[in-house]
């Protein structure tokens, strides 16, 4: 009994926490591969960021976006690739979105199709540059 305990507390700690943790990052919420088609096959407006477990830089993008504003991080949704399905999942990426290479990214998603892909390539002034993206995208929504 004991054993089936220390197994469920383990468990735990293992998988439920770290995802918990990257939701609590994000001030959103964590999606799978079929949730994202799934928004994607309905027509839903969204910002999907996806990273890999461990990434280094994913792990540096996590800690320039704890900067923003609780309004700017407001309608994004995490996809945590596990490292067991790495290559996998980049192909299933890569026809979602054609122009994915690396962790992380980021993509504007509006009804269901991919309007603008945030550049990560520098992260130096990251918390303005992507304010700035975010009112871009929030201006071509009301003016459509």
């Amino acid at each position: 009994m004991k054993r089936q305990a220390a197994l469920i507390v383990t468990s735990l700690l293992v998988f439920a926490i770290p995802a918990l943790l990257i939701q609590l990052d994000y001030g959103s919420r964590t999606i799978s591969i079929s949730e994202l088609k799934s928004k994607l096959a309905n027509r839903e407006t969204f910002i999907v960021q996806i990273e890999l477990e461990g990434c280094p830089a994913c792990d540096q993008l996590r800690r320039a976006e704890r900067a923003l504003s609780p309004d700017i991080k407001n309608g994004i949704v995490a996809l945590a690739v596990p490292k067991n399905q790495k290559e996998t999942d980049r192909k299933t990426l890569k026809a979602l979105f054609p122009s994915f290479e690396f962790y992380p990214s980021i993509y504007a998603i509006s009804n269901g199709k991919t309007v603008s892909e945030f550049d990560l390539s520098p992260l130096e002034s990251f918390e303005t540059r992507f304010t700035d993206w975010r009112s871009k995208l929030n201006s071509a929504t009301r003016a459509s």
